[in-house]
């Protein structure tokens, strides 16, 4: 799979600190549905954390904080993540 990323995403990937890598097991992840909790409360949790995030009560970068926390991994090498999934960018 190819991803494609315009200038004005690209800004704001690099001011929220986002990574292509961390782009690729995104997209990876979603691609697979993959998006499962840890446990009921872990979902409760993030649930809670995505409707602040939504009001403006919390920022992007504590919401990424919210995801690591809550959602489960899956077991993703580094090697998998960059043959399925390649970042390229363009101008828009």
């Amino acid at each position: 799979m190819r991803i494609f990323k315009n200038t004005r995403f690209a800004r704001f990937a690099a001011k929220e600190g986002v990574t292509d890598g961390e782009l690729r097991k995104t997209v990876s992840r979603l691609e697979a549905g993959y998006e499962k909790y840890k446990s009921e409360i872990y979902e409760t949790v993030h649930q809670d954390a995505t409707e602040m995030f939504k009001i403006g009560g919390i920022s992007e970068a504590e919401m990424r904080e919210f995801d690591e926390m809550c959602l489960a991994e899956e077991p993703v090498t580094a090697y998998e993540a960059e043959d399925t999934v390649s970042v390229e960018h363009v101008t828009a």
